[in-house]
Parts: structure tokens; C-alpha cells; sequence
């Protein structure tokens, strides 16, 4: 697997944009850097990490990946979340962007102790968004410790958690984009041809 962030590139520590007028053009430049400077040779995919929002990044990795390429959306379940993913749906649509579908994150706590899972962000909120968007629901991730760990230790969370729940949630959202693979040109052309016929 091949990777590479902003702060690898950066020789000083990357909050190094920090002219707000310049950020703009500073995310851009890296973002273009990325896409078409790095020798990333063969790809089976690339995962693009975005910025939540309709802001400039997204635009332009839409706008410099083409097609085939899609949006997965992730959201908490809580109201104010999931108001703002419905302006990156509008966004992606307006793009012609196919959305592959979306991710449930803090999907519930799970308890470290017993396993229990409560739901301090409630729940189901992306599931409710799915439906209403017409979109997959790709899985539900709990909250669980053990990724905060695994992260900072970088490692990936699922080598040892892969019995976990959230382990298993990882799994079934992989599992659901993997599904989809080949599918993604076709919906670029049929949500393009939709929206040609409907204008």
C-alpha cells in the first residue's frame, strides 16, 4: 500500500499555510501535487481523505480525478451532521460525482469493560440519510478506544481487532465498496444520462 500526506512533504510543520488568503491555493497546489506528480504506479484504488464540507478541496479532486472516481460519504449520526452531509450530496450531484454511498462513523460507544454500546451521537442517523438519499448504507462504525490506539501507534486498527465490533464494522464497509467495484463508471454514466433527460 502506498501513501503519502502533507506532512511528509512539508520541510517545516504543515500548518505552515497560515495566511488565510493563501490557504486556498496552498491546498490546491498539494492536492494537484498528489494527483498528477506522485509516481504512485499500479492502483487498485485511491483513497482521497477530504476535508468534510462542499469547500475548494473537494471540488478539486473532483475536478482533477475525472472518471471513473466516487464520493464515499461519512457522517455521525447526530442532526447537525447529517445536515451537513445533505450539502455534500447537492455537491456531489451537482458535479455529476457518483456517491458509492455512506458510512455511519460513532456509530455507538463500545464499552472497553463489559462491550456494551450506548449511543452518545444517538443513532441511526445515517442509515435514515441512506434511505431518504436513495443511497447504500455502507456500515455503521462504534466508537471503540482500541482505533485511537492503533492509530497513534500507526497501525491499522483491524490486524488486531479484527473480532472486534468495530472490527467487523470495518469489515462490512469494505466488503460493501468492494461489491461495487466496476460499477462506479456505469453510475457515472447513468446518474449523468438521468439528469440530461430530466433537464
Amino acid at each position: 500500500m502506498n501513501e503519502n500526506t502533507a506532512t511528509f512533504r512539508c520541510s517545516r510543520p504543515p500548518n505552515s499555510c497560515r495566511n488565510r488568503s493563501n490557504n486556498r491555493q496552498c491546498a490546491n497546489g498539494m492536492i494537484r501535487q498528489f494527483l498528477k506528480d506522485v509516481a504512485w504506479g499500479p492502483l487498485d484504488y485511491l483513497v482521497v481523505d477530504s476535508p468534510p464540507g462542499t469547500g475548494d478541496e473537494p471540488l478539486s479532486i473532483a475536478q482533477l480525478v475525472g472518471s471513473p472516481a466516487g464520493a464515499v460519504i461519512v457522517t455521525t449520526p447526530q442532526d447537525l451532521s447529517i445536515s451537513d452531509v445533505r450539502r455534500c450530496i447537492s455537491f456531489c450531484r451537482s458535479l455529476s460525482l457518483p456517491i458509492v454511498g455512506i458510512i455511519e462513523n460513532m456509530s455507538g460507544f463500545v464499552c472497553p469493560n463489559c462491550g456494551a454500546v450506548s449511543n452518545p451521537f444517538k443513532s441511526g442517523g445515517g442509515k435514515a440519510l441512506a434511505l431518504d438519499s436513495g443511497l447504500a448504507l455502507l456500515g455503521q462504525i462504534p466508537l471503540d478506544p482500541a482505533i485511537v490506539a492503533s492509530s497513534d501507534d500507526g497501525m491499522p486498527f483491524v490486524v488486531d481487532n479484527a473480532d472486534s465490533a468495530a472490527g467487523r464494522a470495518f469489515a462490512e464497509v469494505t466488503q460493501s465498496i468492494l461489491a461495487l467495484d466496476g460499477d462506479i463508471a456505469c453510475k457515472t454514466r447513468i446518474e449523468t444520462n438521468t439528469r440530461r433527460t430530466t433537464a
